[in-house]
């Protein structure tokens, strides 16, 4: 499997600040994953996985 970083970056003025780490608090704490997203990133996930299984120099890369 392959690790993944994700990050998040934000611009706003200072005024609005509090408001915007309230939103960013929000969608932290309480996430919502779509299922049929969910669902498409998970065969996705598999198809690569297939692809990489029949090419012997990615099993090799990843020893």
């Amino acid at each position: 499997m392959v690790a993944q970083l994700d990050g998040v970056s934000l611009n706003t003025t200072r005024e609005k600040l509090a408001d915007v780490l309230d939103v960013i608090d929000h969608v932290i704490k309480n996430p919502t994953f779509d299922s049929s997203e969910l669902d498409m990133l998970k065969d996705e996930l598999i198809v690569s996985l297939e692809q990489e299984k029949q090419q012997p120099t990615s099993l090799f890369l990843k020893s």
